[in-house]
């Protein structure tokens, strides 16, 4: 498994299970929890720069506290999707996306005033608005639901339709979710199985079969 799995994991669990009190719920919360210290995107024991200030302004009220503290405050998803994994690697080490960030630049603004080019690349806001992108997409992609009574042949023709251009955006996902990995993971390492379970705690189980049970429980 890779970082891209992770992602379509936390993307799924962000949309459908979320704050649910249920078995399949958990097992892709501890999931998510294994692949993230598997793959170094779980909160660290030892900040890099803990004392450092942050000051942050929500709605007029200004509040200053250390980078640790802020770090302390954040659930292991919340780390997560706020990129927070950023600030304890190397700016250096994502010179991939760096060089892709700015070939872009240079295709599309070729005549962009050089002084732009100086600046660091923002991979932290790059990465957070992919990633709140790529939960709008999601959403948006989910199969049409099928009929809970009877049959309407003018409802089905829409409802192919619908999942057709589905289809069609999903198959251009490829290129935004190898963006994502590549700043989740820019050695792009591979943990197997055997690995995750054992060092990670990831729960080997037959979600299928608990995502089934779970539907004909409960509707």
């Amino acid at each position: 498994m890779t970082a891209k799995d992770l992602l379509h994991l936390y993307v799924e669990y962000k949309q459908s299970w979320e704050g649910m009190d249920a078995k399949p719920a958990k097992v892709r919360y501890d999931r998510l929890m294994a692949m993230q210290k598997a793959f170094g995107l779980a909160k660290p024991r030892q900040l890099l720069n803990p004392e450092r200030i942050i000051t942050t302004n929500i709605r007029g009220t200004s509040e200053s506290l250390t980078y640790e503290e802020k770090v302390n405050k954040l659930s292991q998803i919340e780390y997560f999707e706020q990129g927070e994994f950023l600030n304890e690697r190397p700016y250096e080490q994502n010179q991939e996306v760096i060089n892709m960030a700015m070939d872009n630049v240079n295709k599309h603004f070729p005549k962009l005033r050089k002084r732009y080019l100086k600046k660091p690349v923002d991979i932290r806001w790059l990465y957070n608005r992919l990633l709140l992108f790529r939960l709008d997409i999601h959403r948006f992609t989910i199969p049409e639901a099928g009929f809970l009574e009877g049959f309407s042949v003018g409802l089905f023709l829409g409802m192919v339709l619908m999942d057709d251009l589905k289809g069609l955006i999903k198959e251009k996902l490829t290129p935004i979710d190898d963006l994502i990995h590549l700043i989740l993971d820019p050695e792009k390492k591979e943990a197997s199985l055997d690995t995750l379970v054992k060092k990670y705690n990831y729960p080997d189980v037959d979600l299928a079969s608990i995502d089934r049970k779970f539907e004909v429980d409960n509707y």
